[in-house]
Parts: structure tokens; C-alpha cells; sequence
């Protein structure tokens, strides 16, 4: 009787699953500013928060509401109103999404 051979084991790969979409990991002005200075934008073409004299986007907060608007020649337009900060964090990054 001949002993039965082992069959040879390929070693296991490991696949990663694809990272989940900014917008699901990413909740709040600050995870936002920080994710877009290092990852998407350079500094000074999106504003989160400061002070407004600035063109481009913007989002700031004003008292118990959130604005995403756009800045452009000392004038402000606001395009959309929130009521909590993840739902403008969720907006920017799937508007912005689409731009890149």
C-alpha cells in the first residue's frame, strides 16, 4: 500500500476590498479639510470654515445651519443650505467627486 500524497496548498492571497467612497468615511468639516488638502486639492481653492474673502467653494457654518456656496469677487452665493454638518460633508465630496 502506497501512502497517500498531500496535495500541494497554494498559499492564500489576500484581496482587498476596494476602500469605501470618501463620502462614506469621510464625517466632518475637519476629516473633510484634511482629506481634501492631502489628497484632492492644493491648499486655497476650496475654503472650509475661516474667514470668506475668498473665489471658489466654500462651507462655512452659521449658527445652527451649514452653507455650501461659492465665492467670486467679494460676493458670496449660496447654493445649498444644511442642517447638519455630515450632510454638507456628504454633498461636497459627491459634488466634488464627479469633478475630478
Amino acid at each position: 500500500m502506497s501512502p497517500k500524497r498531500k496535495p500541494k496548498l497554494r498559499p492564500k492571497i489576500k484581496i482587498k476590498a476596494p476602500p469605501a467612497p470618501a463620502w462614506e468615511r469621510v464625517k466632518t468639516l475637519d476629516e473633510l479639510e484634511k482629506h481634501w488638502k492631502h489628497k484632492v486639492y492644493p491648499h486655497g481653492s476650496i475654503l472650509i470654515g475661516y474667514h470668506r474673502d475668498h473665489e471658489g467653494t466654500m462651507i462655512w457654518k452659521d449658527g445652527s445651519k451649514f452653507f455650501y456656496g461659492y465665492g467670486e469677487r467679494g460676493q458670496v452665493t449660496v447654493q445649498q443650505t444644511f442642517s447638519s454638518e455630515q450632510d454638507v460633508v456628504r454633498y461636497a465630496l459627491k459634488r466634488h467627486s464627479k469633478n475630478e
